[in-house]
C-alpha cells in the first residue's frame, strides 16, 4: 500500500468516526431501544474489512496498530493475540472421548486438590472417573453442572485468576487445569470456558518452551552427574539404596540413556523373537543377553519400536532384584504393591522414581530433572552432529528438543 493511499483511507476513517459518533449521541436520545438493536445488528462484515484496511494503512506510514491485552496471558508473555478457536483432541483426531486410566488417576488427585481448595467441598469420584474416561451421562453432566459451577463462563475469569495467583509456575499451572480442560472440552455447554482454558494452557506451554530454550537452570543441585565414574561409585555405595529394586531404578535411569517413565509397564518375556513382541513393553530375558523392547511411549508414533541392549552391569541388577522380589516370566518388572499382575502405574512410578534419586542426592529430583541431567552430560562431550542424533533419538525425542534440555552454567 503506498503512503497516499494509506492516508486517505485514515483521513476518510476519521470523518466517519466523527460524524457517526454526532449522529448517534442524537439518536440515542430520541431512539433509545431502536438504537441499541441497530448498534447489535451494525454490519460487521463491513466493518471488518473497514478494521483491517485501517491497520494495513497504519502500517504502510509507520504507525504500530495498539495490540489489545488479552487477560488470559500470563504476565511474562507480551505478544499480539490472534488465536481461532482450539478444537478438542478428541474431534481433531476422530477418537472416543475418554483418557487413560493413568491420566484418569491423575487428573483425580488434581481436580480434588483444587475443588477442595477453592470450594472447601469434596467431589464424587465416581463421577469425575466416568467424565474422564468418556462413559459419563447427563446424570453425570448434571452432577458437574451442581458442583463445579466456577467453571461456566460467568465465573471462570475468577477461577483462572485464582488459580493463576494459586500457581505462579506456568508449567505446573498447566498441570493443574489440565483436568479442567478435559472436562469443559467433553461437555458442550462449557465451550466458551473450553476456550479460555485451553488458551491459558497454551500461553503456559509457550513460556515453558521460551524458558527452557534459554537452557539456564537455576538450581545447579538439580543437575547431577551422569559421569560413568561417578554413576559406578553411586552403585558400588549400597549405603546410597534401601534395596535391589531401588538400585535397579537408579541403574535404569543412568546407566541406560533416561528415558520417561516407560519402564512402568515393562514385562518379562523369554520369547527372543522381537517382531512378535508388539502390544506393550518387554524386557527379553534370554541366556544371550537382555534386551528392552518398547512399543508403548509418548513418541512411539515418530520412533516406532524401540530396541535396548541391556549391558551387563545393569543385567546384574536385574538378575538381583528379580530373585528378591520374585519377579518372574510374564510378570511385570514393576508392579502394584497389591497385586504382582499389575504392572504399576506411570503416576505411581514416577513418584517412586523421584523418591529414589531424592533419597540419595538429598534434593528433590524430577524425571525431567534426570532427563536435563542426562542430556547436559551428553553435550559436555563435543560429540559429532551425527552422535548427538543418535543420543537424541535414544531419548525418543528430535534433536532440536534433546538441545533445549541441555543446561548452561552447570
Amino acid at each position: 500500500m503506498d503512503i497516499a493511499k494509506a492516508q486517505e483511507i485514515i483521513a476518510k476513517r476519521a470523518r466517519v468516526l466523527e460524524a457517526k459518533k454526532a449522529t448517534n449521541a442524537k439518536y440515542k436520545a430520541s431512539h433509545l431501544d431502536t438504537f441499541h438493536k441497530r448498534q447489535c445488528g451494525y454490519q460487521k462484515k463491513h466493518y471488518d474489512k473497514t478494521k483491517k484496511d485501517l491497520i494495513d494503512a497504519n502500517i504502510a506510514i509507520g504507525i504500530i496498530p495498539i495490540v489489545k491485552v488479552n487477560p488470559y496471558i500470563l504476565p511474562e508473555v507480551n505478544e499480539v493475540i490472534i488465536q481461532k478457536d482450539i478444537i478438542p483432541s478428541y474431534i481433531n483426531n476422530n477418537t472416543k472421548k475418554g483418557v487413560s486410566p493413568d491420566n484418569v488417576a491423575k487428573y483425580l488427585k488434581i481436580i480434588n486438590n483444587v475443588h477442595t481448595k477453592y470450594t472447601e467441598n469434596t467431589l464424587d469420584i465416581d463421577v469425575l472417573t466416568r467424565i474422564f474416561d468418556g462413559s459419563y451421562d447427563k446424570t453425570d453432566v448434571s452432577y458437574i453442572a451442581k458442583n463445579i459451577k466456577y467453571i461456566t463462563t460467568k465465573n471462570i475469569d475468577n477461577f483462572i485468576q485464582y488459580m493463576k495467583d494459586t500457581y505462579t509456575n506456568s508449567n505446573t499451572l498447566q498441570t493443574y487445569i489440565l483436568p479442567y480442560i478435559i472436562i469443559t472440552s467433553y461437555i458442550s455447554k462449557y465451550k466458551i470456558s473450553y476456550q479460555i482454558l485451553s488458551k491459558l494452557n497454551k500461553q503456559c506451554s509457550t513460556i515453558y518452551s521460551n524458558e527452557r530454550d534459554k537452557n539456564i537452570i537455576t538450581d545447579n543441585n538439580k543437575i547431577i552427574s551422569y559421569n560413568p565414574i561417578k554413576i559406578d561409585e553411586m552403585l558400588a555405595d549400597n549405603t546410597n539404596f534401601n534395596n535391589s529394586k531401588s538400585k535397579l531404578i537408579f541403574g535404569l535411569y543412568t546407566i541406560l540413556i533416561t528415558r520417561r517413565l516407560e519402564m512402568a509397564s515393562v514385562i518379562l518375556t523369554d520369547n527372543t523373537n522381537i517382531d512378535e513382541l508388539n502390544d506393550t513393553n518387554y524386557l527379553i530375558i534370554d541366556k544371550d543377553g537382555y534386551t528392552l523392547v518398547f512399543n508403548q511411549y509418548k513418541t512411539f508414533k515418530s520412533f516406532g519400536k524401540n530396541i535396548v541392549s541391556i549391558p551387563t552391569s545393569l543385567k546384574l541388577l536385574i538378575d538381583k532384584y528379580c530373585f528378591d522380589f520374585d519377579i518372574i516370566i510374564g510378570s511385570p518388572l514393576f508392579t502394584t504393591n497389591a497385586d504382582k499382575t499389575i504392572p504399576i502405574s506411570n503416576l505411581s512410578f514416577g513418584k517412586l522414581l523421584s523418591k529414589v534419586f531424592t533419597t540419595i542426592y538429598n534434593t528433590h529430583l524430577s524425571l525431567n530433572d534426570l532427563r536435563m541431567s542426562c542430556a547436559t552430560y551428553n553435550q559436555s562431550l563435543n560429540l559429532s552432529l551425527a552422535e548427538n542424533k543418535r543420543f537424541a533419538d535414544a531419548m525418543c525425542h528430535n534433536l532440536e528438543t534433546n538441545l533445549q534440555y541441555v543446561r548452561k552454567n552447570c
